[in-house]
C-alpha cells in the first residue's frame, strides 16, 4: 500500500508542476504613481507606498492616454502613470505607459 501510495503522489505531482510553471509565464509588473522626474530616455515615478523608481525609456515604449496613442511628448512630472514592465527584472524597461490625470499642485 506504501509504494502504491508513493506512486500516485508522485503521479500527481508531476501533472501539477508544469501547471505551476505555466501560472506565472507572462506575468506582467507594473509600476504605478506618479510621475516626479522626466528625462528623454527615463522617468521617475512616486509610488503609492512613497518608493522612487526609475525606469528606462526605449524606441519600443508606446505611450497611451485614456484609449488615445500619444507620444512621449504628452508625458509631463506630476502625470499619474501606470508603466508596464515586462518582468519587472532590473533595470526596468518600459513596455508601455498609461498616462492618466496630472496631480493638482500643492
Amino acid at each position: 500500500m506504501t509504494r502504491r501510495s508513493l506512486f500516485t503522489g508522485l503521479f500527481a505531482l508531476a501533472l501539477l508542476l508544469p501547471a505551476l510553471a505555466l501560472a506565472h509565464t507572462g506575468h506582467v509588473h507594473k509600476v504605478t504613481g506618479t510621475v516626479t522626474l522626466r528625462q528623454a530616455r527615463q522617468v521617475q515615478v512616486r509610488t503609492q507606498e512613497g518608493k522612487l523608481v526609475i525606469v528606462t525609456l526605449n524606441d519600443k515604449t508606446t505611450f497611451e492616454s485614456g484609449t488615445k496613442k500619444v507620444t512621449q511628448a504628452a508625458l509631463e512630472v506630476g502625470h499619474r502613470v501606470v508603466v508596464d514592465v515586462g518582468d519587472g527584472k532590473e533595470p526596468l524597461v518600459a513596455r508601455g505607459v498609461e498616462i492618466g490625470v496630472k496631480e493638482a499642485a500643492k
